[in-house]
């Protein structure tokens, strides 16, 4: 199982949130993480960010990464998105 937060933080408070779960355990990682984040971005009603070389290495380092203006196409009227990857299937091991 792969769950991850996504929040819009608005004047330094978190001002929506939305946790997004995928049980597809035989799709890559990379695949169920888009999965999450299709979830969350709708249910959020934000548009796609573009997913820089910064964020993928932060996702690899710290299992979350921050989305600004700059990586919205259209117009972004919050401080920032964050998507945290809060549980995977190695977590459930232990």
């Amino acid at each position: 199982m792969l769950q991850v937060w996504g929040k819009i933080w608005y004047k330094n408070q978190i001002y929506q949130s939305h946790t997004a779960t995928d049980e597809h355990a035989d799709w890559t990682e990379a695949l169920r993480l888009e999965s999450c984040i299709d979830e969350i971005i709708h249910a959020l009603d934000l548009p796609r960010p573009i997913w820089f070389a910064q964020n993928h290495q932060e996702m690899q380092r710290f299992r979350q990464t921050k989305f600004h203006q700059d990586h919205f196409i259209e117009h972004f009227p919050y401080q920032s998105f964050e998507i945290e990857i809060v549980r995977t299937d190695e977590d459930d091991e232990e």
